[in-house]
This record gives structure tokens, sequence and C-alpha cells, in this order.
């Protein structure tokens, strides 16, 4: 789980309140709106394009890490690995 400082979350809360009407605008506003996004959030013009371009990352979005596996080894896979572990 993720953690945000209160500034990461303004910037984040901030983002989802501009992003939509960015979507919607044309060329000229468009530069208006990332200048100001920009200088607002302290980022650099072309990461603020990028976070502006992208689809929005809501917490029900996020990938759920799939549980891996364990490996399971028969007595006797694990008698042959210890063999050539002892012979190296």
């Amino acid at each position: 789980m993720e953690v945000f400082t209160t500034a990461q979350q303004s910037k984040r809360d901030y983002l989802r309140f501009i992003y939509g009407r960015y979507q919607q605008m044309r060329k000229e506003g468009k530069s208006m709106m990332l200048e100001e996004f920009s200088k607002a959030c302290g980022y650099n013009r072309k990461y603020a394009t990028w976070l502006l371009n992208k689809p929005l990352q809501d917490q029900a979005q996020k990938k759920k890490k799939s549980a891996t596996r364990s490996p399971v080894y028969g007595k006797q896979s694990i008698s042959i690995l210890a063999g050539i572990w002892r012979a190296s």
C-alpha cells in the first residue's frame, strides 16, 4: 500500500481536479493549463504533460499483486539437488 505525504496527496488531488478539463480543451487552453499545473506542482513540463495525457489510475484500477506459489519439490528432487550442491 502506498503512503503519500500531504504534499503528494495535494498534487494528486489537483491532477484529478484539472484532468477532465484538460482533456476537453484545445491546444491553446491546454498550454496555459499545463503551465499552471507544472508551476503549481513543481513538475517539469514534460512530466506534467505525461501525467495529464495518460489515463488516471484510481485505487480500484490498481493491479493487485498475484499470489505466487512457493515451489514444491519431491524428496527425490531434493536429494538429487543436495548431491549436486555437495559436489560443487
